[in-house]
């Protein structure tokens, strides 16, 4: 299944919703799920494997737990700021 920003617009409730019925979706079909986002959240929770797009190619495709420790500027930078650190700090409580 092929979703772009499934998230966008939903509240933070609805949005974990959502997450929750991917992942039930994900376990009682076996489906694939591809997911382009920004949501940091969704990530953190609907993910096995990230591909991180940038400089016109797939800069790393790995577990989002080792992404955000990738030495890479680009992907650095996008999880250099606070609300990526929340996200961060959060899953990692």
């Amino acid at each position: 299944m092929l979703l772009d920003e499934p998230t966008a617009g939903l509240d933070p409730a609805g949005a974990a919703a959502f997450d929750e019925m991917l992942l039930e979706l994900h376990a009682a079909l076996n489906l694939t799920l591809i997911l382009v986002t920004h949501d940091l959240d969704s990530i953190w929770t609907v993910t096995d494997q990230v591909a991180f797009l940038g400089e016109r190619k797939v800069l790393v495709k790995q577990p989002i737990e080792k992404m955000v420790k990738d030495s890479h500027p680009v992907i650095k930078a996008y999880f250099a700021n606070e609300r990526a650190k929340r996200a961060i700090r959060q899953e990692l409580v």
